[in-house]
This record gives C-alpha cells, structure tokens and sequence, in this order.
C-alpha cells in the first residue's frame, strides 16, 4: 500500500473520509441524530493547517482518482496538557477497513517520529472501540496505564503508548514485545 504527505489539494477528499470513517466509528455507540449533529461539527476541521504545519505531518493513502481511502496525522505538539508525539487522526473510509491501509498509514506516522527522534508515541482510543483497540495491539501498541483515561463528548478514552528505538522499529526493551 502506498501512502504519501497530504496536499492542500486532498482536503476535500480527507475531509469525507474522516467523516464516513467517524459516522461508522461510532454507529451503534451513539444515536443517530447525536451522530448526525457531531458530523456537521467536524466538518469544518481544519484539515490544511496540519498540512501546512512544521510539527504535524498528514499522511493519505490515495484511493482512484482524487479519493481518499485513509489519513492518519501525527502531531509533535498537540493541544495542551497532552504530550507529543501523538497519532491525533487515524481514519479509514469503511470501504477500505481490513485492507491494510490503517497499517500503512500509522507505520507511515511512526517512522516520521521517529526519524524525528522521537523515543515514543502516543494516541488515545476510545474504550469501546474494541475493533481499533485490536489493530492497536496487533501494531505493537500497549494501553499506557500509568496515564489516566481521557474523555471526550462521549466515551472515556485510553492512551496507547508504542516505544520506539531511533530506526522507527518497537525497541527491544518494550514490555509490548
């Protein structure tokens, strides 16, 4: 699977497989008109800006023609109190899950913390997303339990730590192994 940096040109496409990805993330955990009302806040998520950025990379796994079948982006800041790196977006258009492209992508992500020297990546899951939290640990990653859960609107979230050593592979030391 190939994967490559976003373009300003990809927003379009990012933008509506963030959204098929989000609406089917959370089918069946949320009602349909709280679903509904949560797609039309995240549609306006500024896609461009993590491009654009210096401490973030976007990366896209590029479906036919101008689509998007999955991006993932890494932010060495991300918001407050949290610390970086951190996977912050990691979404698959329902279409393409099971197909590798999520793995693609967060090695993709990982690599370029790690090139960046970076020693560990994090991420949070939400806690019944027991398909994610699967791929999570088949990857490598281990629920990070000396951080305490996270919320958002919804769910309670878990962080996921993975350790790397400096050529982006899992370090011999980590406990994962």
């Amino acid at each position: 699977m190939r994967v490559r940096p976003a373009r300003l040109s990809d927003v379009a496409a990012i933008r509506g497989c963030y959204l098929r990805s989000w609406r089917a993330a959370y089918a069946g955990h949320l009602a349909p008109d709280v679903i509904d009302a949560a797609i039309e806040k995240r549609r306006g998520f500024d896609w461009a800006c993590g491009i654009g950025a210096h401490n973030s990379i976007v990366l896209v796994a590029p479906g036919a023609g101008s689509a998007v079948r999955g991006v993932l982006q890494v932010d060495e800041r991300p918001p407050s109190p949290r610390v970086g790196p951190e996977v912050t977006m990691l979404y698959v258009d329902p279409e393409a899950w099971g197909t590798g492209v999520a793995r693609d992508l967060l090695a993709g992500g990982v690599s370029w913390a790690a090139h960046r020297g970076h020693r560990e990546v994090r991420l949070r899951v939400v806690e019944e997303h027991g398909r994610a939290r699967r791929f999570y640990e088949r990857e490598g990653w281990r629920e990070a339990a000396d951080l305490d859960p996270d919320r958002n609107d919804w769910a309670r979230l878990l962080w996921y730590r993975l350790v790397l050593d400096p050529q982006g592979e899992i370090a011999p030391d980590d406990p994962a192994r």
